[in-house]
């Protein structure tokens, strides 16, 4: 076999430091993959959107993990509250970010449980990204305009507007809906914590 400089000793001695380059590209890309994609194991991870600043949800993830009995990987449940300040003025949001995190949340971040405004469920409104609550609303008697419906006409959200067990733990809700990423069936042990928080939400209202 015969390569461009006559052999492959020549080809090596020629082009090992392009080699070795390439090589550790590869290797650091796949490294700092595989540190995103194989992260701490997140039991629980929501995200609250709101038009107010600040906001911090500890006291909420403390009487989730006191009031409802969620599976875990660990002996103690991790979760993740994180909270999106969205200003009202559209220019203002983009300009600092909001929208982008948003997106990157809803789509594939870690979390699953959403408390979000009404303008996000209306932007992903033809995007099937929010599960079909139906069967919560249903199941909680939640009257038809307290629940934000797709273009199909699928339930999205849920209204926490004075939830009260949400303002036992002193989280903005006004204008705000519950929902949770949309997943196929195979997946659906991973969201089991998603909707035991639900139903709680829904059930102490």
């Amino acid at each position: 076999m015969s390569y461009k400089y006559g052999s492959f000793g020549n080809f090596w001695h020629y082009n090992k430091l392009k080699i070795l380059d390439i090589v550790l590209t590869i290797a650091f890309i796949a490294l700092i993959v595989s540190q995103c994609s194989l992260g701490e194991t997140v039991d629980l991870g929501i995200v609250h959107i709101s038009n107010v600043q600040n906001v911090d949800g500890n006291e909420l993830l403390n009487n989730i993990q006191k009031d409802v009995k969620l599976k875990k990987a660990e002996s103690e449940p991790v979760m993740e509250f994180n909270h999106i300040y969205i200003p009202d003025d559209f220019t203002m949001a983009k300009d600092i970010g909001a929208l982008d995190k948003i997106q990157v949340e809803i789509t594939s971040g870690k979390s699953n449980l959403f408390i979000v405004d009404e303008e996000t469920l209306y932007s992903y409104k033809n995007d099937d990204v929010f599960y079909d609550l139906s069967e919560y609303a249903e199941k909680y008697g939640i009257d038809g305009d307290d629940c934000y419906y797709d273009v199909n006409g699928k339930l999205m959200g849920i209204s926490v507007g004075d939830n009260a067990y949400l303002e036992k733990s002193n989280l903005d809700t006004e204008g705000l809906y519950v929902g949770v990423r949309n997943h196929v069936e195979s997946k659906k042990d991973e969201y089991e914590n998603a909707f035991k928080a639900l139903e709680y939400i829904l059930k102490n209202r």
